[in-house]
């Protein structure tokens, strides 16, 4: 027979109390044991959030002269573009944009402290002309709002663009001073285009990096047309260049500089016979020039692409010339697109949200 308490009735008054005095020693430790657990698996959880939340977003990803941009800089860059591309619907993956972000970062820093010397610079006015150009409202033909309408319209469109890419105000207009620096930077290097340069008349079919297997369907593609299969049909099957090339692959006269990357196939393989696919800068080409070179007027298009490309040699031969460190592996990429994904719904169009009425914030 025992008692409530588990101790047996029929032992001595003396037992009994040293069995109470033994089993009330065991409670405390019992609980010592559940509150250390306790706090195990409580500085265990911490431990995995300061890892997984805290220690990645300080992580230096470059210095720039001493100018640090850390991994948090450009998660809060890449997630605005992320989440105003699936606002608005519009296309394209987001695999290449922690590159995209790296280097505009970089770059942009050195322009601005460089400007000064160059005798650059973005007064607040220039920033306001742009948010205007950007967000202004055009009215429909045939309508005639009032100018008050007009500036509501404007201001609306403007603070929904900022809840779409969660940018406050102060840190969206310094992403256009940035902009309108490197623009006026960029037209510095007018006057080193020149107005008359070699051409090739150029044809290519490109798969951008977000295409599947792009460097295999190139080899499947370079040996049809090999075997006589019309180059204008296949570009339109599997080219994704839109901005370069007609729907047939069709990029016209091309002068020397225009594509650097590319200019030495360009000016030496065979005419009318494709190229082995090859990768150039931002995706996979083959490519098939036309007749012989020929000495041209630069075109207005291809006089910007001229300048962009010595602009860009520019860039490199400041990072070259100053102190630059990027420090960004595979584990940052990984960290930067997980979190984008988590963050970002897929895309799904927004009626009457256009994408190309906005600045975008890469």
């Amino acid at each position: 027979m025992t008692t409530t308490n588990g101790i047996d009735a029929g032992l001595s008054p003396r037992r009994r109390r040293m069995a109470q005095y033994r089993q009330s020693r065991r409670r405390p430790l019992s609980i010592v044991i559940a509150a250390a657990l306790l706090f195990i698996i409580s500085l265990v959880l911490l431990v995995g959030y300061y890892i997984t939340f805290v220690v990645p977003p300080k992580h230096v990803v470059a210095h720039v002269n001493g100018v640090e941009f850390t991994l948090g800089d450009m998660d809060v860059i890449i997630k605005a573009n992320a989440a105003f591309r699936a606002e608005t619907g519009a296309q394209g993956g987001i695999s290449t944009f922690p590159f995209q972000v790296l280097d505009n970062l970089v770059e942009g820093e050195l322009i601005n402290q460089v400007s000064p010397s160059l005798g650059l610079s973005v007064t607040d006015q220039e920033i306001e002309n742009r948010l205007r150009e950007n967000f202004y409202p055009t009215p429909p033909e045939g309508q005639k709002p009032s100018e008050e309408q007009l500036e509501r319209e404007y201001r609306e469109k403007y603070t929904r663009y900022l809840a779409i890419a969660q940018y406050s105000a102060s840190t969206y207009r310094e992403i256009i001073r940035g902009d309108l620096m490197r623009a006026k930077a960029l037209e510095t290097f007018e006057n080193r285009v020149p107005s008359i340069e070699e051409h090739a008349f150029v044809e290519w079919i490109r798969i951008g990096q977000e295409g599947d297997r792009p460097l295999q369907t190139l080899e499947g593609i370079h040996e049809q047309l090999i075997n006589g299969a019309n180059f204008g049909v296949l570009a339109q099957q599997f080219s994704d260049d839109k901005r370069h090339a007609d729907l047939k692959g069709v990029v016209g006269w091309v002068p020397r500089g225009a594509f650097p990357d590319l200019d030495e196939t360009f000016f030496s393989i065979k005419p009318n016979t494709p190229s082995e696919p090859m990768f150039a800068g931002d995706g996979y080409y083959v490519i098939r020039i036309t007749g012989n070179p020929e000495t041209r007027q630069v075109s207005k298009e291809m006089s910007q692409l001229v300048k962009e490309s010595i602009f860009k040699k520019w860039v490199d031969e400041l990072r070259a010339a100053n102190s630059v460190n990027v420090d960004f592996g595979s584990e940052e990429y990984d960290w930067l697109i997980n979190k984008t994904r988590e963050a970002v719904p897929e895309p799904t169009a927004t009626p009457g949200l256009p994408g190309q009425q906005f600045q975008s914030p890469i």
